[in-house]
C-alpha cells in the first residue's frame, strides 16, 4: 500500500518539488551531510526512471555549481587542489 502511494506520488512535478526544497531538498541534504536522508531519497527516486534521471540532473547541476565556485575563488591556490 505504501509502495503504491509512493509510486503515484512521485510524479515528475512532485520529484522536482522534493529535490528543490530550500531547507530540505537535495542540495540542502548534501551541504548538511544528511547521509541517511540522501539514502532514503535515492531509494525513493530510483523507483521511477524519470524521477531518478531528474535527481541525477540536479546532482550534476550541484556539482557544476559548487565546482564553479571553487574554481572562481581567488583565495584558493592551485596547490589546494593537489592531493
Amino acid at each position: 500500500l505504501i509502495s503504491a502511494f509512493l509510486d503515484e506520488y512521485i510524479s515528475d512535478q512532485h520529484t522536482s518539488t522534493l529535490l528543490e526544497m530550500d531547507n530540505s531538498g537535495l542540495f540542502s541534504m548534501i551541504r548538511n551531510n544528511k547521509i541517511k536522508d540522501l539514502s532514503l531519497l535515492f531509494s525513493i527516486m530510483q523507483r521511477r526512471t524519470s524521477s531518478f534521471d531528474l535527481m541525477r540532473k540536479k546532482l550534476s547541476e550541484f556539482i557544476m555549481e559548487e565546482g564553479g565556485k571553487l574554481m572562481s575563488d581567488d583565495a584558493l591556490k592551485i596547490e589546494d587542489f593537489i592531493v
